[in-house]
């Protein structure tokens, strides 16, 4: 009898495994059923969307090659006009490349000559430049010259104005001395002889005599003090 109740609540025990075994059956597939729906739906608007890119590419293709053939045929147009162009440029180039060739060598030429130019310019530079320096020697030795008889005649008049001075007082003095015994013995004449008329004569002479010796005098000093002015005037150069 323990048996089979024994049996009876195993199988009931395995009836309700049984039924929460198909329970969690049915809620996966639910489960399952729902994620397989919302990736349906995605799947779906992928392919929309897959669909519209596709469509918009094949558009966008379309309407690239219809430019490119667009532009493609202007290009070819300018290409030919370019490709003309250039012919023409090239025929004219190849009948002037004798002009060019021609004009190259008087280029040339030129250049060459400019290049003699410039080598007879150096020469001649340095000719100035020897020049030069030889003037400037030269006016050296001029002026070292010029220095040089400058300072003898500076010393010539020095020497002339310092005699000359020397003269003029020997002569002043001798004509003092001349003036005073010929005073002197006037006097003593005249003392002697006032009344005699020849003598009276005599007399005024002798002061003639002595003023003219005095004017002398005066010029002589007047003459050397003009020849110490221009020997004070000589500078050295």
């Amino acid at each position: 009898m323990n048996d089979k109740v024994d049996a009876v609540q195993e199988s009931i025990k395995l009836a309700l495994d049984a039924a929460d075994a198909a329970t969690d059956v049915t809620s996966e597939y639910n489960t399952v059923r729902k994620q397989h729906k919302i990736l349906e739906d995605k799947v779906k608007q992928i392919h929309k969307y897959t669909t519209v890119v596709f469509v918009s590419s094949i558009v966008s293709g379309i309407f690239v090659v219809i430019v490119s053939a667009f532009l493609f045929m202007q290009g070819s147009s300018k290409l030919d006009t370019m490709t003309e162009t250039s012919r023409e440029a090239l025929v004219v180039f190849a009948e002037n490349v004798d002009s060019v060739n021609k004009s190259l060598e008087s280029l040339n030429k030129a250049i060459k000559k400019q290049d003699e130019f410039l080598a007879v310019n150096k020469n001649v530079i340095t000719t100035m430049n020897k020049i030069e320096k030889k003037i400037t020697e030269s006016n050296k030795l001029t002026a070292a010259e010029l220095r040089t008889i400058s300072n003898s005649l500076v010393s010539e008049l020095d020497t002339f104005s310092k005699n000359s001075v020397k003269n003029n007082n020997d002569l002043k003095k001798t004509l003092t001395n001349f003036a005073s015994q010929s005073s002197k013995a006037i006097k003593k004449s005249m003392e002697s002889m006032s009344k005699n008329p020849i003598y009276n004569k005599i007399i005024a002479n002798q002061s003639m005599q002595s003023q003219q010796i005095n004017s002398l005098i005066k010029k002589n000093n007047s003459l050397v003090s003009k020849m110490k002015d221009k020997a004070a005037m000589i500078k050295y150069p």
